[in-house]
C-alpha cells in the first residue's frame, strides 16, 4: 500500500486514507493511524497567514474534539477556529476565498450558493468545538 512507502502525500490522498482508517480495527487501524500522524503533521499548514490560500489546514483533518488527530493538532485547530470567526462577513456569512477567472456572471450566482454551504459548514464546525 502506497501509504506505507510514501514520505509525503497530497491532501486529498490523505483524506482517502483517513476514510480507510475509520473502517479498520485493531492492529490494521493502529498501523494506518501511525503513518497518517506523520503525513498529516508534515502536510498541515501551521501558519495562519497562509490559510487564505489552497493549503491543508488543521480542520481538514479534525472534524471534532473526538478525532484521533485532535490532540496532535489541538493548537492549530483552536487557531483555525479563531481564524474562521475572524473571517465571518459583516452579513453573517462566510464566502469562498477563491473565484473563477472566467464566467463572471455565473460565478456571482454560484458564489452565493457556495456561501450558503460554507456558512452552514463553518457554523456546524464551530458548534462541534463549543464555540457557539
Amino acid at each position: 500500500m502506497r501509504l506505507f512507502t510514501a514520505e509525503s502525500m497530497e491532501l486529498h490522498e490523505i483524506y482517502c486514507y483517513q476514510r480507510l482508517m475509520i473502517s479498520l480495527t485493531g492492529e490494521e487501524r493502529a498501523s494506518v493511524e501511525g503513518k497518517l500522524i506523520n503525513l498529516i503533521s508534515d502536510t498541515v499548514e501551521k501558519d495562519p497567514t497562509k490559510w487564505g490560500g489552497y493549503v491543508a489546514r488543521p480542520l481538514n483533518f479534525v472534524d471534532s474534539p473526538d478525532s484521533p488527530f485532535y490532540q496532535m493538532l489541538k493548537d492549530g485547530v483552536q487557531n483555525e477556529l479563531d481564524y474562521l470567526i475572524e473571517q465571518q462577513n459583516i452579513d453573517g456569512a462566510w464566502y469562498p476565498n477563491w473565484e473563477w477567472p472566467t464566467y463572471k456572471d455565473t460565478w456571482e450566482k454560484v458564489k452565493l450558493e457556495l456561501a450558503g454551504k460554507i456558512t452552514v459548514d463553518v457554523l456546524q464546525t464551530l458548534k462541534r468545538f463549543g464555540r457557539i
